[in-house]
């Protein structure tokens, strides 16, 4: 087994003529400024958005820096070779039909035309050793469920729907702030239906502890009956390309691997940017600053850095939880999944697993795509303990592994995505235990992403108990003089691409005196 160094990962890269192994500190021809009316910083979609919008309302000067060597944030689409067109959705991955402003972004810069079904039913559940085809049979389920839960099974209804259903009837006042989800379920129902309602969702985070008062907004945006979901033809990651290159289009400086390390303001309230590139240290002096980061990105600022010197502006960092998610995607030279009868779907499991997604074939050449594993809370630590050491086979596929325009991937995903051995192994003992002998094939590519880890700190982001979200929100457009923070972390709806886009156009409408994008 040959261990795949830094600089083999990215010796395939570079073979495939990837244009970012030089490490370009600015996009498009342009240069670091010394001095911009606006400095926006993070090349997520909010950032992006916020930097488009900003151009359009004819701001003249608007300079956008990411420190990272790709504009995207937490959308990474990837095209492994030998799949067709079939694109592995490393990071978000699927909208809803509730998601308007991001919606019209897609209409505006891609295509309605471009919009695809996200329709991946469960096509079985493994828990506690048993396979399960539904979950209507409190009689077959291996959980020892109460009288009055097992009814609401019998009834046709989810138990955690059946929770949020009697949430709403409860009093549902601003005290609820000050209570958690975890502690509402336990007060409500035992903890064995606890346990089900965790291990059958397929997820551990969204019934952990946290902020009760914004909890009914947030599942009805995901798990309510009635929601229809969406996916991107060629890749979620087309959002934030076309966002950079609207931007672009319109004259907006676009400046990659520019980490901001500190942040300060002068009495006449300019602000100074300290960034580190890899040319060395640079000072930017703004106007107006917005950053569109992430939790973690701010706490990382140097300490003595203003925001992080006021006590107010802490207490509001405080105020959402960073949770992680991580995804194992494999490539097959065969889908056989399909001698089990499933073409499509998904299967939930209590294993470290979670949940594995059934992608389909390529018709072409026969390969299958899946994400073996979907995972969040206590999994997280499982894989990442497993991740260390050789990757897994020889990496010839990552010389044509490409984003969702044909791109080859930037040096930094490509030095990142390749699995480990150890994980892959453990990850297709999992499998066979699910699908049972002589049925799971070996894989000729596996990727393995974390995005618990730095730069981003968090898949997404959830309300901590005691957190006025509202009151947050609208701290957070202006917490101190000519700086304004936003982003999904911030929003009304965690966790999804439209969080993002709303967080920034309601801070562009209230401190830009822009017009709202709807």
């Amino acid at each position: 087994m040959i261990k795949h160094t830094r600089r083999h990962v990215l010796g395939l890269v570079s073979a495939a003529g990837g244009s970012l192994l030089a490490g370009p500190r600015m996009v498009f021809g342009q240069t670091s400024p010394a001095h911009v009316p606006v400095a926006v910083v993070g090349g997520g979609v909010a950032g992006l958005f916020a930097a488009m919008r900003l151009r359009q309302a004819g701001q003249q000067d608007v300079a956008l820096f990411e420190s990272t060597d790709r504009f995207g944030g937490r959308l990474l689409s990837v095209k492994i070779p030998g799949l067709g067109g079939m694109v592995a959705e490393v990071g978000g991955m699927r909208f809803t039909h509730l998601d308007k402003n991001l919606l019209k972004l897609i209409d505006q810069y891609i295509g309605t035309d471009q919009l695809g079904p996200f329709d991946y039913p469960t096509k079985f559940w493994h828990l506690r050793g048993k396979k399960l085809t539904s979950l209507d049979d409190p009689e077959k389920l291996p959980y020892l469920l109460e009288p009055e839960e097992a009814d609401v099974l019998r009834s046709g209804k989810n138990l955690l729907v059946d929770i949020l259903e009697r949430y709403r009837h409860d009093v549902h006042d601003r005290g609820q702030i000050d209570r958690g989800l975890w502690q509402y379920i336990l007060e409500n129902r035992s903890k064995e239906a606890y346990n089900f309602i965790a291990d059958s969702l397929g997820y551990y985070t969204p019934v952990r502890n946290w902020n009760l008062s914004t909890i009914v907004q947030w599942f009805n945006a995901d798990f309510r009956p009635g929601i229809s979901y969406h996916s991107l033809k060629g890749g979620y990651e087309r959002v934030p390309h076309a966002l950079a290159a609207e931007v672009h289009r319109l004259g907006g400086g676009m400046h990659l691997e520019h980490q901001l390390r500190s942040l300060y303001r002068r009495d006449d309230e300019t602000w100074v940017l300290d960034f580190q590139t890899p040319d060395g240290a640079l000072r930017v002096t703004a106007d107006q600053v917005i950053l569109a980061l992430p939790r973690l990105a701010i706490e990382r600022l140097d300490a003595d850095s203003d925001p992080l010197r006021d006590a107010d502006f802490r207490a509001a960092l405080a105020t959402v939880q960073s949770i992680p998610l991580s995804k194992v995607h494999l490539a097959f030279r065969d889908a056989w999944w399909e001698k089990l009868g499933i073409t499509t779907g998904r299967a939930i499991t209590d294993l470290p697993l979670r949940q594995s997604y059934y992608w389909g074939k390529d018709p072409e050449s026969g390969h299958g795509l899946m994400m073996a594993s979907y995972h969040d809370g206590r999994a997280i630590s499982f894989w990442e303990s497993l991740s260390t050491g050789p990757h897994y086979g020889d990496l010839d596929w990552l010389a044509g592994a490409q984003g969702p325009d044909g791109q080859p991937l930037a040096a930094s995903m490509a030095q990142r995505l390749p699995a480990s051995r150890l994980l892959v192994e453990e990850t297709m003992r999992q499998l066979k235990v699910l699908h049972g002998p002589g049925v799971v094939s070996e894989p000729y590519a596996a990727t393995h992403m974390n995005w618990g880890l730095e730069p981003w700190g968090a898949a997404y982001h959830l309300w901590s108990i005691g957190a006025d979200a509202d009151e947050t929100i609208a701290y957070m457009q202006e917490p101190m003089p000519n700086l304004h923070v936003c982003g999904e972390a911030w929003s009304i709806a965690q966790g999804w691409v439209e969080g993002a886009v709303h967080t920034a156009d309601a801070m562009l409408q209230a401190k830009f005196g822009l017009p709202a994008y709807l």
